[in-house]
This record gives structure tokens, sequence and C-alpha cells, in this order.
């Protein structure tokens, strides 16, 4: 399933992909024909997510379903590994909480920067699947031409699991 970000475009969005989750700012008596979830940091019945924003410790212990975006922190990587925004501690947390990291694919297209954001990735992938986290690839789109193909996304998600690319 994609996560999408919706502007009144709901039916665009259906046009390009079927299997699409719609993600709006949290309102209280919302309700959707289509799968929906809420943009917080708060965990609440329905899907709540959560984006980065470089401190994500007090997210990880409230919980919330996903997290997406973990990699674009704008610190250098330190010398022997990346500086992707998750360790174990955080990792831990996220399995404890039952929460998902989520994988920007349209953040990998659009970045100057691939070889190391593809790093970081890969190094939250790790530590995912290490401590059992549940972690997917979507395309995060806020037009519906930035929608991918489920193909793609998965191509990617093989490739983030691979331990060498060469």
């Amino acid at each position: 399933m994609d996560i999408v970000f919706p502007n009144g475009n709901e039916k665009k969005f259906l046009e390009k992909k079927e299997d699409v989750r719609f993600i709006y700012p949290f309102k209280k008596g919302f309700s959707s024909e289509q799968p929906f979830g809420f943009l917080t940091t708060k965990k609440l019945d329905q899907f709540t997510l959560h984006k980065s924003t470089g401190n994500d410790r007090p997210v990880f212990e409230r919980g919330v379903s996903m997290i997406y975006d973990l990699e674009l922190d704008g610190r250098k990587d330190f010398i022997f590994q990346r500086n992707s925004g998750m360790n174990h501690i955080l990792a831990r947390l996220a399995h404890r909480k039952g929460m998902a990291v989520g994988f920007n694919f349209n953040s990998f297209l659009g970045s100057k920067r691939k070889a190391e954001l593809m790093g970081r990735m890969q190094q939250n992938v790790r530590l995912c699947e290490k401590y059992g986290v549940d972690f997917e690839v979507a395309s995060f789109a806020k037009t519906p031409s930035e929608v991918i193909e489920n193909t793609y996304l998965k191509s990617f998600e093989r490739i983030l699991k691979k331990k060498k690319l060469f």
C-alpha cells in the first residue's frame, strides 16, 4: 500500500493507483471511504504518521504507527557509521511500541546526495531487520504525478536489503 498526501485530489490519486492510504492533518470526527491516517505525533486509534525532525526520541517513546524521513538529517556522517537518524536504542523502542519505519522513495529520487542517502537508508533497514521493526518503502506523494508503481517500490526495497551493492 502506498502512502500519499492528498489536497482535495483523491480521485486523481485513485486513477493513478488503487491501493493508497491517504494522510491528512488530524481532525476530530474525520471519516473517509478510503483507507486514511493522520499526520501527528500522538498515537491514535487510526493510522498515525510522523515526519522526522531530527530529535525523534520523544516520538519513539510515545509511539506512532509509522515514522519516515529519518535519514534526511543534515548532520554529517561519522567515520565508521552513517548518521542515519536511527540507532539501536530507537530501534528497540520502535519494536516495543509496534512502530514501523517508512522510506521515502521520492526523497531519494529528488536528492542530490543519492549515495549518502542510500547508505543511510540501508543502515536503517539493517537496524530494522536486526531488531524486528517493520518497515515500508512508499512514494509519500504530494501530487498524483509523484505516485510510483509498486514494482519500482519493491525493487527499491530489495536494493535496500542488499548487504553489498558491488
